[in-house]
């Protein structure tokens, strides 16, 4: 059409060479992605949200579910173009340094939502902390929390390798901030034998002169496993339960300092109700 327009008004001479990146396809390669695809599929097709002026229906888009704009933008410009390397992470200045015509692919490119999310597990790791305490400090301020600077700063680092959206910090860890609402009952029956509620307690009982830092809880946690003769898979899983609810998460050790050492020790100590009719 562009082509067309130039001749109609006589400027050949001076009509530019078009060029465009390849056919964004549906996930599974069978024709051009469309809204409807985004909708069947679970996925947003639009970068910001939009609402359709005849149904009023507002479909969410990139932004809105949380995506980071470089994270984004690196993925978009890796559907149908490559530096000829295996390469793909690229900050915006090594995109724009990159970038040629003559990488750009002739056939279409499938959408791949799954690899969207994988940019910005991958943008999240390596972005300057700040960003991801800045959304939490504003957040928790917004929930009427008090939490230290200290433990805001930790709470990102052990968490930001296990997000995949800024909004994730949210949810993943509050067992840290709240009292836990649940517990793993049947994980924690499974791995309880007669012996663990005595080291737990010995535990408890040796923390206070135990300088509290992960490396001295940890190296506490090994002497006790050898003096009870008892294995890292018998034992750790019960201390995960007990001081989070679940079998999932980052260190114990690092759990701890970020409770704290009275709620740490709190936390063990109702093992003991839980555990009574083991």
């Amino acid at each position: 059409h562009h082509i067309l327009l130039y001749r109609a008004f006589g400027w050949e001479a001076d009509m530019p060479s078009f060029s465009h990146l390849p056919l964004i396809l549906k996930p599974d390669g069978k024709g051009k992605l469309s809204k409807r695809d985004g909708d069947r599929l679970g996925f947003p097709v639009f970068g910001l949200a939009w609402t359709d002026t005849e149904s009023k229906e507002t479909s969410l888009g990139y932004k809105e579910k949380g995506f980071e704009p470089h994270a984004f933008i690196n993925f978009l410009a890796m559907l149908g173009w490559n530096d000829g390397t295996e390469k793909e992470i690229f900050t915006i200045e090594e995109l724009i340094q990159s970038f040629s015509l003559e990488r750009v692919h002739k056939a279409g490119a499938k959408f791949n939502y799954d690899k969207a999310i994988c940019y910005n597990q991958q943008y999240l790791k390596h972005v300057d902390l700040s960003h991801l305490t800045k959304y939490f400090e504003s957040y928790t301020t917004n929930q009427g929390l008090n939490l230290s600077a200290d433990f805001i700063q930790k709470y990102c680092e052990i968490f930001r390798d296990r997000i995949s959206f800024v909004h994730d910090l949210e949810k993943i860890g509050n067992y840290l901030y709240h009292n836990l609402e649940t517990i793993d009952i049947d994980s924690l029956k499974k791995k309880w034998s007669p012996k663990s509620l005595d080291f737990v307690n010995d535990y408890i009982s040796k923390l206070d002169n135990t300088a509290f830092d992960s490396s001295n809880l940890e190296e506490l946690f090994k002497e006790l496993l050898a003096n009870y003769d008892m294995g890292m898979g018998q034992m750790m899983p019960v201390f995960r339960i007990a001081l989070t609810g679940i079998m999932q998460g980052p260190s114990v050790f690092d759990t701890m300092m970020l409770l704290g050492k009275e709620e740490s020790q709190k936390r063990f100590k109702n093992l003991e109700i839980l555990t009574k009719e083991f």
